[in-house]
């Protein structure tokens, strides 16, 4: 069972946000319109971190948008993508802090687990939302 990769066009932009991103810890902001310094309105700042590594050595990497309500940082959404050494692309989870949404679609236990349909949801979601991305931070 194959997971969905990300396309080829929204792959380009995911290798242009986590480019240089090679360690745990590893991050960068892409904020084109300012909105990390006001937290309230307008478009949401793009946070990419390299977070690890999955249980074969392929790189892992955090996608979010962040808004603040009440003090709190809240996920709108974070997603955790795996990068195939052969470059190809695929989201592992979902999160949206507000819907208290939480979803992994693909994990290790012992073994390559997944949730086909809901990764295939994950994986249509990702392709859009990198577009947006790229419209909204002007890559």
């Amino acid at each position: 069972m194959q997971p969905k990769y990300l396309s080829q066009k929204t792959t380009r932009i995911f290798n242009t946000l986590t480019e240089n991103l090679d360690n745990p810890g590893d991050n960068k902001t892409f904020d084109a319109h300012g909105y990390t310094e006001k937290w309230n309105g307008g478009i949401m700042a793009a946070h990419v971190e390299c977070i690890g590594h999955w249980n074969n050595g392929f790189p892992l990497y955090s996608i979010a948008h962040y808004y603040k309500q009440n003090g709190d940082m809240m996920k709108d959404p974070d997603m955790v993508f795996v990068k195939h050494p052969l470059g190809k692309v695929f989201p592992i989870s979902f999160e949206q802090s507000s819907a208290g949404i939480y979803q992994e679609s693909v994990w290790y236990d012992g073994g390559f687990k997944m949730k086909a349909k809901q990764q295939k949801d994950h994986a249509t979601f990702a392709n859009t939302w990198m577009k947006n991305i790229k419209e909204q931070q002007e890559l």
